[in-house]
């Protein structure tokens, strides 16, 4: 008997243990426009204007961009980074052509 009521004990707790496992998660509210240009704003602790931006130039630079303009007097840098996708599509598809038994190119 005693056994019997262990089994109906550990069959109790993994029920309940497996319906916790099913819980829902939330939903992750969205972020506001000000919530997320707090995230992207940076302060530091000086007044050496140069220094900041010539560290923010360098960033940019190291990263990719090609800085356009740079004044240090408004505090504004331009910048671009251009990103050549068409090499990484046309590979794709050839791949993609040859896995369906296409000979790639070939214009028949």
């Amino acid at each position: 008997m005693k056994g019997i009521k262990y089994f109906g004990v550990a069959g109790v707790l993994l029920l309940i243990a497996s319906l916790m496992g099913c819980a829902t998660q939330q939903p992750i509210p969205e972020k506001t426009q000000l919530q997320i240009r707090e995230f992207q704003t940076r302060t530091y602790d000086t007044n050496d204007y140069k220094m900041v931006m010539k560290a923010v130039l360098n960033t940019l630079q190291d990263d990719g961009y090609i800085i356009q303009q740079a004044n240090v007097d408004l505090g504004l840098l331009t910048a671009k980074k251009e990103i050549d996708t068409t090499d990484k599509v046309m590979a794709g598809l050839s791949a993609l052509s040859a896995a369906l038994g296409g000979h790639g190119n070939d214009a028949r």
